[in-house]
């Protein structure tokens, strides 16, 4: 039986609250999600242009315009392509998913506080993306816009089923547009312009990994941290809870990566914790260009905000370091 948040018990509730606050609030979480959205999206999108390719082949007017299809049987290979027309519908919802993700995490990268008390703010909870991408300072207008609210429709209900969960859904976009939509060229202009967009948006999710930002981040982090209740007696957290060393791979590809300890001190007389100092991340080959891009906006921040100010157990400070120590140093 799936427990209810109701359900678990009050420190584990605070847990699980501090847990989903720390995951929504790193921008680079909602980005992580968004790529596969729309990588997913664009290999459905060719799949669908192929397959209306061939039903353009396959089924046409004759020189007295009446309609007719082509005498020779189908091959095993378009008769697996032909079913496949549809599929523009959830491409655009995959689309559209995706750039609804990085909308969010812009916004919450701006606004580490829209995740507080395991709930996101209700900005972040609409799947409008006229108004999540116009809250990123985004503009859009003309028939831009009118491609967007289309891909809005296909996120809420188009992608997935027949019909909206209500009649009135189904007037939001005219009949010329629902109509135009149906045309490849214009389902060609959808694709390119959600393209772009998801571009921009990405480039704005990166801009919100900033120093302030992520010390924002932390700082809601550690104070939530101190209002959850010791854990009950006798439970115990696995050794390596936090041993940077561990084996961890990379979120994007999966390859092995590691956190290098260079160095680790308890902090001066009286205060609680441990200075860590980092040497350089190290991936391994061939680093993929995802973590390359991780890396010049805030993957050092982002593994102190993962870091620090796990309950009720001493705080990690890290410091970054510029130049690799010398060899004996473990």
């Amino acid at each position: 039986m799936v427990k209810r948040k109701s359900d678990l018990e009050p420190e584990h509730r605070d847990l699980l609250n501090w847990a989903f606050n720390l995951n929504a609030r790193v921008p680079l979480n909602w980005q992580i999600v968004a790529q596969p959205l729309w990588r997913s999206a664009a290999f459905l999108y060719d799949r669908s242009r192929k397959a209306r390719q061939l039903h353009a082949e396959l089924f046409y007017q004759d020189e007295a315009g009446l309609p007719t299809a082509r005498p020779s049987p189908l091959t095993p290979q378009e008769d697996d392509l032909l079913p496949d027309v549809g599929m523009c519908r959830v491409a655009f919802m995959l689309l559209g998913m995706a750039i609804e993700c990085l909308s969010k995490g812009t916004l919450i990268g701006r606004n580490p506080s829209w995740a507080f008390a395991g709930e996101l703010n209700e900005r972040l909870t609409t799947h409008d993306l006229e108004r999540l991408v116009a809250d990123c300072g985004v503009l859009v207008e003309g028939e831009d816009l009118v491609a967007l609210r289309l891909l809005t429709e296909h996120v809420v209900w188009a992608g997935r089923y027949h019909i909206p969960k209500d009649a009135e859904r189904i007037a939001r976009l005219t009949t010329k547009q629902k109509l135009q939509a149906q045309t490849p060229e214009y389902q060609d202009f959808v694709f390119s312009f959600g393209n772009q967009l998801f571009e921009q948006l990405y480039q704005l999710c990166d801009d919100g990994h900033l120093a302030e930002k992520s010390a924002e981040r932390m700082a809601l982090a550690q104070a939530e941290s101190a209002s959850i209740e010791s854990p009950p007696p006798g439970e115990t957290r696995p050794s390596n809870f936090f041993n940077l060393a561990r084996p961890r791979v990379c979120p994007f590809c999966s390859k092995p990566a590691v956190f290098r300890i260079v160095e680790a001190a308890a902090l001066p007389s009286g205060a609680s914790g441990v200075t860590v100092r980092l040497g350089a991340t190290e991936h391994q080959p061939p680093v993929c260009e995802e973590w390359l891009r991780a890396e010049h906006t805030d993957a050092f921040g982002l593994a102190v905000h993962v870091l620090t100010g796990r309950p009720k157990l001493p705080p990690v400070i890290i410091r970054r370091v510029t130049k690799e120590p010398a060899p004996d140093i473990p």
